[in-house]
């Protein structure tokens, strides 16, 4: 597919045509959208369930393209199926002429070496699917607005509030976007083959349903367009013959009622927002404690049998599940030595530890009103975020490039917290459940070996019922922590890049002055603003409870991944090394390590700008006989 796909970017202007075929549609689209009466207007259910069909699809091409695929590809390529390792060993068998050593530094390289492969042919791959899924989103979603639908009076109109002439040239610019399209998608060879590729790959669960997708993707959305350009076209001279008899109006379609914003819809999803819809739809839109409003476009409290349920989950979690997890890391812990797989071991200890602080975390929206306050918390900063934005004399000027890599490190920050929490963490779940390492599998197997008294069927059965189980519970737990997450870091964004506002530099004539060119009244606001910032973050901290002992849990998850990330290397270990242990205890060991960093630098460079600012105001403020005498 690579190779396929590839094909169009190696032949002569084969780039040229790609990116002028990209820019084409977008123009196109500017173009359908002047037809409208009114583009921000709603357009109908049929058209706002197209909408998010299509950012859906986009959606799941970015993730799996551009982060899920190339992390299965390294994954795959630490492990000794790894097709270049298996060929350079079946060359000259390593593995038994030198130690453990050397053949985990050939599965390293092979893997790194596979996940750079894999990164480049998914970039590749995701590169011309978002442009194949784009061109087939334009035709399906503007075909919609010249398929007849009944009005209020009976009457076969347009969607859309759409005119006569502007829905005969909308039908000509879709022809010749079709033209255009299909030009393009001709020279993508992949397409060709598309089903062929499909029959080949269908060879597990994730894959036959990714290929499925695709092949409906392609058949039926196409053919709702062709359908809907069909009809249109049966349509026309009946709206000819309409429009030539008597007073009528030109145009065949009122204007709608609803008029919500369309681009509200179309935007992208904010990280809260984010948050707020996987939270949901990790519990199948059964149990969550957050909505989001979409006539006013805010988080609001849920209070209905759905918050109801999300607090019977953290009962079970906080009374059930972890006194059971509790009890087996001590069993564990006095085990003798050998007796349990280390795997085991190592994971029952991290998913105690995960579920201790989806515990903390998950108590503030169980208690009464905590939800209310996290809300308002938010909300207060924005706020106030707003106000502070009003003291800078130009908004929208250069602040310096101190103030730049703030942010971008904050939105990086923020970015690293999304794509932890919301995607690597449950997959990582997914994939622990699914081994024999599980917890749970391996509690339940210890108190009934029924890997001894019954088949593989009913082994695999059962492993893919606690695999599915981790994985949904490692999505409600990671999304409620990273949704107290997002705030805490947001929380200490906000202090660390306003408070460089307050800290004084030289100016151009050598003269002290606060940056942004913040004037000495709107510093005063600013600090003040900050304080109370300060206080209101520093309030809901100590309700979110975790903040409060990041340091132990900090302590607790790097000193167990140190134990067996040596362990692994340890010439005691009568087992291979296991590169799945390795690779989680390094991700474990940079994660604390960077929210310790996180949570006491930004913090404490908060503090010492607050203390120059204090400073820089206090100079200020002294009498011009002493400021001369300075």
């Amino acid at each position: 597919m690579f190779v396929l796909f590839a094909s169009i970017f190696i032949r002569p202007g084969g780039v040229d045509n790609f990116i002028a075929c990209f820019e084409t549609i977008i123009v196109m689209e500017k173009k359908l959208l002047e037809f409208l009466p009114n583009p921000k207007c709603w357009k109908g259910a049929k058209v706002i369930r197209a909408v998010e069909k299509r950012t859906v699809m986009i959606q799941l091409i970015y993730i799996h393209c551009f982060y899920t695929a190339p992390f299965l590809a390294f994954l795959i390529g630490c492990t000794k199926s790894n097709p270049m390792y298996t060929m350079i060993r079946a060359v000259y068998n390593f593995e038994l002429h030198h130690g453990p050593v050397v053949n985990l530094v050939l599965r390293i390289v092979c893997g790194f070496v596979v996940g750079l492969g894999g990164m480049i042919m998914f970039s590749t791959i995701g590169i011309c699917y978002l442009l194949c899924a784009y061109c087939i989103n334009c035709l399906n979603v503007w075909t919609l607005f010249l398929e007849p639908i009944e009005g209020k009076n009976g009457e076969m109109r347009l969607r859309g509030g759409l005119f006569f002439q502007n829905a005969v040239k909308m039908y000509n610019s879709l022809k010749i976007m079709a033209i255009v399209e299909s030009k393009m998608l001709r020279d993508d060879s992949t397409l060709y083959t598309s089903y062929c590729c499909c029959i080949f790959l269908n060879v597990s669960v994730i894959i036959i349903s990714i290929t499925t997708i695709t092949e409906v993707y392609a058949v039926c959305f196409v053919a709702e367009g062709a359908i809907g350009s069909k009809i249109w076209s049966v349509v026309l001279p009946m709206n000819i013959f309409w429009n030539k008899g008597g007073p009528r109006r030109t145009y065949i379609f009122p204007e709608l009622d609803t008029e919500q914003s369309f681009s509200t819809r179309l935007a992208k999803l904010t990280p809260a927002r984010k948050a707020v819809v996987v939270l949901q739809r990790s519990t199948f839109h059964l149990a969550y404690c957050f909505e989001f409003d979409e006539t006013t476009g805010c988080i609001k409290a849920v209070k209905n049998w759905r918050y109801k349920a999300f607090q019977l989950i953290w009962i079970g979690a906080a009374f059930l599940v972890l006194p059971g997890l509790l009890v087996r890391c001590y069993l564990l812990f006095i085990a003798a030595e050998g007796k349990e797989d280390k795997m085991t071991i190592f994971f029952t200890a991290v998913s105690s530890g995960v579920l201790v602080i989806f515990v903390l975390f998950g108590s503030i929206f169980i208690r009464p009103g905590g939800v209310d306050n996290f809300i308002a918390c938010f909300e207060t900063i924005i706020v106030m975020e707003k106000k502070l934005l009003e003291c800078l004399p130009n908004p929208k000027g250069e602040k310096g490039a101190k103030v730049t890599r703030a942010v971008e490190r904050c939105t990086l920050m923020i970015q690293l917290v999304c794509i932890h929490s919301f995607y690597t963490a449950p997959l990582l779940a997914f994939l622990i459940g699914c081994t024999k390492s599980n917890p749970l599998y391996a509690m339940f197997r210890d108190i009934y070996n029924f890997e001894l008294h019954h088949g593989a069927l009913v082994n695999l059965g059962l492993r893919i019922v606690g695999g599915l189980g981790v994985g949904l519970g490692g999505m409600i737990m990671c999304s409620t922590i990273g949704t107290c997450f997002l705030l805490w870091v947001y929380c200490i964004n906000c202090l660390n890049v306003w408070t460089l506002f307050l800290e004084p530099i030289a100016g151009n004539n050598g003269d002290m002055m606060f940056r942004g060119g913040v004037l000495f009244q709107n510093a005063v606001k600013m600090y003040n603003t900050l304080k109370i910032m300060t206080i209101v973050e520093s309030n809901l901290l100590r309700e979110l409870l975790m903040p409060c002992t990041h340091h132990i849990f900090a302590v607790f998850f790097s000193t167990l991944s140190f134990v067996y990330f040596f362990k692994e290397f340890s010439p005691r270990n009568p087992d291979d090394i296991s590169i799945f242990v390795v690779i989680l205890s390094v991700i474990i060991i940079a994660m604390t390590t960077l929210i310790e960093v996180y949570s006491i630098c930004f913090i404490a460079e908060a503090a010492i700008k607050e203390i120059q600012c204090l400073a820089y105001l206090a100079f200020l403020n002294l009498p011009l006989p002493c400021k001369k005498c300075t």
